[in-house]
């Protein structure tokens, strides 16, 4: 306690100093906290958003996805068909299954156009299975799936976009050339809820059918499934690559994923991007520690006379030795705090300015900073503490 007493009190006769000296620390701890916080709340709205779908759904792809990568049905050469299709809905353990087909164009309505929108087909029980909303209007019928009916659904983006201040139903959107007439506008959904990265608020649903014929085309970008109650989605999901083999001629190119499966390689995506951006904003801490370790040198020299007199009166080199560390790591756990106090501002400002990013400090990430103080108070305040602890008593008392 002693120690700790003489580093405190050292730290505040020279404020300016320790302060200059503790900015690296500050800007170190206070990075990579925020950017730990913007992982972490990321995560937590990626968690939100699969569970939001319902612990039931099962999603069918083109192409193997390999552990820690993300994946978009847009980017992967389907291989998927009707038969699959039909496969799945003949499993016992499936209540529901919709084929899932993307159509790259832009949608068009009123003389506007809207080039983020995600036109995609799909079933008549898509809605309950994506666990979506109706706005207003309706979702598609069985007959106008049936029939490739030129009907859509659209989501709270495109209707804002092609029908500011209108009401989008009733109204009519092109696609591919084609006009369709809008029944229905779905509800605005969560910012984080997206399927294979889409924002669901994004899309432009038209029956599957008709978006076979507008492609020219029976190939499914991927099938969404739902399990019945009581069955394991796991388990189904072996039922599933099971059986969609046999389609594919014993060939396993396609991948099953679970609500557990798409929150850990979204989690692994996140991680790596975290690791790799936390890495680069640490290296503030070392050049923290550098601060220190200088500063700390600076502090022995002119300090040599009063390590001689403490040592004239009987303090050992290790007393010196605790003296001077505890004073490197009252430095360094100060700028943690510190550092603490501007990630935890910089994510409340976050969270209000931004509809998508969520910053969450999780009591890990203090323990973290803490531990990170600790560790570089020690590993850059060692040296300056032991060339006081080594100081020759007589040439201390010499010093001028």
């Amino acid at each position: 306690m002693a120690n700790l007493r003489m580093a405190f009190s050292s730290i505040a006769i020279n404020k300016g100093r320790s302060f200059l000296t503790m900015l690296g620390i500050i800007i170190g701890v206070g990075s990579v906290i925020l950017i730990l916080a913007i992982a972490e709340g990321a995560k937590r709205d990626v968690a939100k958003s699969i569970e939001g779908l319902g612990s039931n759904i099962v999603f069918v792809l083109p192409g193997k996805v390999q552990p820690g990568r993300f994946f978009s049905p847009g980017t992967l050469s389907s291989v998927l068909t009707a038969k699959d299709v039909s496969t799945i809905k003949g499993l016992a353990a499936v209540k529901d299954v919709s084929p899932l087909v993307i159509i790259s164009n832009v949608a068009a309505g009123d003389g506007r156009t809207d080039s983020t929108a995600l036109n995609i087909g799909v079933s008549d029980v898509t809605l309950g299975i994506l666990n979506l909303k109706m706005e207003r209007g309706r979702f598609l019928s069985k007959s106008e799936v049936d029939k490739s009916a030129p009907v859509a659904i659209v989501g709270a983006g495109p209707s804002s976009v092609l029908f500011p201040g209108g009401d989008a139903v009733g109204k009519t959107i092109i696609i591919k050339e084609k006009p369709f007439k809008v029944v229905g506008v779905l509800q605005k959904a969560p910012p984080t809820s997206s399927l294979g990265g889409a924002n669901f608020d994004t899309m432009v649903m038209i029956p599957f059918t008709t978006a076979n014929g507008l492609l020219g085309s029976t190939t499914i970008a991927r099938i969404a499934a739902t399990v019945r109650s009581g069955r394991n989605p796991e388990d189904v999901k072996e039922e599933i690559v099971k059986e969609v083999k046999k389609n594919h001629g014993g060939v396993e190119d396609f991948s099953v994923l679970t609500q557990r499966d798409i929150l850990n390689t979204a989690s692994r995506v996140i991680d790596a991007f975290t690791a790799m951006i936390a890495s680069i904003a640490a290296i503030s801490l070392v050049v923290g520690g550098i601060g220190i370790m200088n500063m700390m040198l600076v502090s022995v020299t002119e300090r040599t006379r009063e390590i001689g007199i403490r040592k004239a009166v009987g303090a050992t080199s290790g007393n010196i030795l605790f003296q001077f560390l505890s004073e490197a790591i009252a430095l360094s756990f100060i700028g943690a705090i510190i550092g603490l106090g501007v990630a935890f501002a910089g994510s409340r400002l976050i969270g209000r300015v931004s509809d998508n990013l969520h910053p969450y400090i999780s009591s890990q990430s203090i323990g973290l900073a803490l531990a990170m103080a600790f560790f570089v108070g020690v590993v850059f305040g060692i040296i300056p503490a032991i060339r006081a602890a080594r100081k020759n008593p007589i040439e201390a008392l010499r010093y001028e």
